[in-house]
């Protein structure tokens, strides 16, 4: 296998410029959106804590200040409040999980989760319709479905 070319990746930090302008442009945040970052981010209704890099947190963060230190914990809740429907549409828009359109013969598409693929996927049904893992991992955790495990 071509890693380069077939192997298939979360986007990690790269992805948070891609949420920040879908979250601006669908009216979830705007560019004065203040949220405080204590470093970590709780997903609700969970026991479960999202760290941040920065163990101790970067404080009041805006959309400026959060791309400027790649501040986790922001996009996490900004990637929460968009949710699965609307942050998955906005990043197809960007290209995600589709082929690039070079002349690759190998390529492969990636994986943009959606509502369906998640529940397809982890046999369970998204109940909250919201990403739970802010964008870094869009989908690969499971804190947002229904627990009948």
């Amino acid at each position: 296998m071509n890693r380069a070319t077939q192997g298939v990746y979360p986007p990690a930090s790269t992805v948070k410029p891609y949420v920040a302008v879908s979250a601006l442009s669908a009216g979830v945040i705007t560019r004065n959106t203040s949220l405080f970052d204590p470093g970590w981010w709780q997903l609700p209704g969970s026991e479960k804590r999202y760290r941040d890099w920065k163990k101790w947190g970067h404080g009041h963060l805006n959309i400026t200040k959060s791309l400027e230190e790649s501040a986790d914990t922001f996009f996490y809740q900004v990637a929460y409040d968009m949710g699965i429907d609307r942050l998955s549409e906005w990043m197809g828009k960007f290209g995600y999980g589709h082929y690039t359109g070079i002349d690759l013969a190998e390529e492969r598409s990636g994986n943009m989760p959606t509502r369906e693929w998640k529940q397809k996927r982890f046999k369970k049904t998204v109940v909250s319709g919201r990403y739970d893992s802010g964008g870094h991992r869009p989908g690969l955790l499971d804190g947002n479905a229904d627990s009948d495990e």
